[in-house]
């Protein structure tokens, strides 16, 4: 019988085909389990796909069990952050190697991995998990500036922001909180006014790279960034091997990127570790359990004399092997920059990039109609190169020029006008358990201090408490001015405690505004009862369609709209309501 390998892949995995390639040439089976299966996958590399939410690691594991008992998991890996602390889950309940839970959930949340560095007494910035922006700003004030604003679990430099004085940190916390709020980010428990602040450290990064086997780890390569991440967004550029730095202070990084993976508690698998040599010498920034990012990670054909993934997943597999030494010819990789904001139409100049001198792979993982956002919200690269040469300068002047050929042609991005009709949802009852309730019985002033704190802790919640029913009540307003049909409280909806929805009707077209879900009530069904009531009510008046306006930067609310059966009937270029 063939052994069988489960990939665990987060929501925003972007891989390429190469784990499950090296998968099949070491006759095994795959099986992929995540949300869907990730950009770029060929679909006949996988042998069985498992939908899992992987927000849910209790009923994931569970699922690997059932897996488990039906057809033996011999190996369990995973490729971006938020699928480490679940693949350590399911490898300690199959009594599979990896790496221990703890270790891994160190590697995901910023916090606790900084407290295993502070007792393992290794150099780190100063930092501060505020409860607020008030505390986050008393902490600076103290500390001194500049800081970095960071989430407590992300990556890809999602959210990272640098603040150079106090009114810029709060517009930066402000920022980091609404993309955790609309991009749904892990919190680790915490509420989303709980955020990272740290002090900034000058100077440039390195990453060391390694496999661990047994709590021992090797370094493979250290690689030098030589664009500067200086800030106010740190979106990760080229990657080059082998360093220019003094062959003394290489050695002293290796060194202290092993004293921090030891610190962190990782025993097996592959390694990436963050460091900056800044004025005040070399300190550790972070540490991610798994290999460099999305399609980077093919730069390693070129430092080692096997593909990178064969070795990973030999070692989730137990094998026996001889960890590989790095080669002596230079190599790179590069994160294709994201040139703007806009719907992705077009890629040119590929072939150019790929003719240039030294370049191995150009891979563009973006496709035409995809929404492109610059970091801090971006949480995904567009696209990777590599490229191999005798020098690592003449590696890094490869990649730079390559990435210069590769254009993005991007639209504007603005509201889009969605529509369905409404005449099958004359009948739909909400269910009890939503305690779904119209605001007829109320006039307009006692009906808007009802939704007012949920519009704002909906829609505005990034802000402090008073600015955010400021905001709400400006949205409020605007629908009651006309802006879109007329507006009734009858057509208005409150879950008590928990989420509103506000409509509004021109003859047989009616429309949903401020449509308001508090973030612990998000998945939980009550956004689609509100929209499918207000979809009931306007039936049952003898209104034919609805419509909505989407911005289409929020995933979230898009994905409802989707699901509700809304289609786009006008595209992007119309401006949003402010809630």
């Amino acid at each position: 019988m063939k052994r069988q390998i489960l990939f665990v892949f987060g929501d925003q995995a972007c891989v390429p085909a190469d784990p499950l390639i090296s998968a099949k040439e070491l006759g095994c089976e795959t099986t992929v389990m995540g949300r869907t299966i990730p950009c770029g996958l060929p679909a006949d590399l996988v042998d069985r796909f498992e939908r899992v939410n992987l927000k849910e690691a209790s009923a994931v594991i569970e699922v690997a069990r059932a897996l488990h008992s039906f057809r033996p998991i011999h190996a369990v890996v995973g490729y971006d952050d938020q699928a480490v602390p679940v693949v350590a889950r399911i490898a300690d309940a199959l009594g599979l190697p990896g790496n221990p839970v703890e270790a891994a959930d160190a590697a995901r949340d910023k916090v606790i991995m900084k407290q295993r560095f502070e007792a393992a007494e290794l150099p780190i910035a100063p930092y501060h998990l505020a409860k607020d922006e008030d505390d986050a700003a008393s902490w600076a004030a103290q500390t001194s500036y500049p800081v970095v604003v960071k989430p407590v679990r992300g990556s890809a430099s999602q959210g990272v922001i640098r603040a150079d004085s106090e009114p810029i940190l709060r517009q930066a916390y402000r920022r980091l909180r609404r993309i955790v709020r609309s991009q749904g980010l892990d919190t680790g428990g915490l509420s989303d006014a709980e955020q990272l602040v740290e002090s900034y450290l000058d100077g440039d990064e390195y990453s060391v790279e390694f496999l661990l086997k047994d709590g021992h780890p090797h370094v493979l390569c250290l690689f030098e960034k030589p664009m500067p991440l200086h800030g106010p967004f740190f979106e990760e550029s080229i990657y080059v091997t082998p360093s220019t730095l003094p062959a003394e202070q290489q050695t002293q990084l290796k060194d202290l990127a092993i004293r921090a993976v030891k610190a962190l508690g990782l025993r097996n698998g592959p390694a990436h570790c963050e460091l900056r040599v800044s004025s005040h010498g070399p300190f550790v920034l972070e540490i991610g359990a798994r290999v460099i990012g999305g399609a980077c990670s093919r730069v390693f054909r070129h430092v080692l004399d096997e593909e990178i993934h064969s070795y990973v997943l030999r070692l989730a597999l137990g094998d026996e092997m001889i960890l590989p030494e790095q080669r002596a010819e230079a190599a790179g990789a590069m994160m294709l920059p994201i040139p703007g904001e806009g719907r992705l139409i077009s890629v040119s100049g590929i072939e150019k990039a790929r003719d240039v001198p030294g370049i191995e792979d150009v891979i563009v993982t973006a496709s035409p109609g995809e929404i492109i956002i610059p970091f801090p919200e971006q949480n995904c690269y567009v696209g990777f190169l590599t490229a191999k040469a005798e020098t690592s300068a003449a590696v890094n002047e490869a990649l730079s020029k390559a990435a210069q050929l590769v254009k993005l042609e991007l639209q504007p991005l603005g509201c889009e006008c969605w529509a369905r009709k409404v005449d099958d949802q004359a009948s739909y009852v909400p269910p009890t358990s939503h305690s779904i309730r119209a605001l007829g019985d109320k006039n307009f002033d006692e009906a808007r201090l009802a939704v007012l704190p949920l519009v704002g802790a909906a829609n505005f919640g990034e802000l402090p408490p008073q600015l955010s029913l400021v905001e709400a009540d400006r949205c409020i307003r605007w629908l009651e001015e006309g802006n879109k049909g007329e507006t009734s409280t009858s057509f208005w909806l409150i879950a008590e405690g928990r989420g509103a929805a506000l409509g509004s009707v021109s003859g047989e077209t009616c429309y949903v505004s401020c449509l308001s879900v508090v973030p612990d009530q998000r998945h939980t069904g009550l956004g689609t009862a509100l929209m499918r009531t207000l979809m009931s009510m306007f039936a049952q008046q003898g209104c034919k369609k609805m419509e909505v306006l989407v911005d289409p930067r929020e995933a979230g609310s898009s994905g409802l709209f989707r699901r509700l059966g809304f289609t786009m009937e006008v595209p992007g270029g119309q401006a949003c309501c402010t809630c």
